[in-house]
């Protein structure tokens, strides 16, 4: 009976269907197999292709910050021979050197008034720990 309902099942009547059924079974398992392992391969090669795209836009970022960094001393060190008098300046620079010398201004303003609240905190301190108890 048990025979008879598995037959019933995967649609096979006699034994030599059984055995086409097992072959083909067992060709598409394989085909299955063929094709995880193609598919296995596949993202093998993409996370290779992932990683070493990876690595390089990794230093290719560190190069930039490393140029940008260089150009900003280089700049650094230009604007400090230009306040010297030591390097001539190209006209389209005027500009540029106006724009810092204002921001220049504002920096050493904001330093002020941190200083001079730095100053009143202090001098309110002193005096209210200098004030008699009850």
């Amino acid at each position: 009976m048990a025979d008879q309902v598995d037959k019933e099942i995967i649609g096979v009547s006699s034994k030599m269907d059984i055995k086409k059924f097992l072959r083909q079974t067992e060709r598409i398992v394989k085909d299955v197999g063929a094709k995880a392992g193609e598919v296995a391969k596949a993202l093998e090669k993409d996370a290779a292709y992932g990683t070493k795209t990876g690595m390089i836009r990794i230093e290719q970022l560190s190069l930039e910050t490393e140029r940008g960094r260089l150009l900003s001393m280089l700049g650094g060190k230009a604007y400090e021979l230009i306040k010297k008098k030591q390097m001539a300046v190209h006209k389209g620079l005027d500009k540029i050197l106006e724009d810092i010398d204002k921001i220049d201004k504002k920096i050493k303003e904001k330093k002020t008034a941190l200083a001079n609240l730095k100053r009143q905190r202090t001098a309110g301190a002193s005096k209210s720990s200098k004030a008699p108890k009850k």
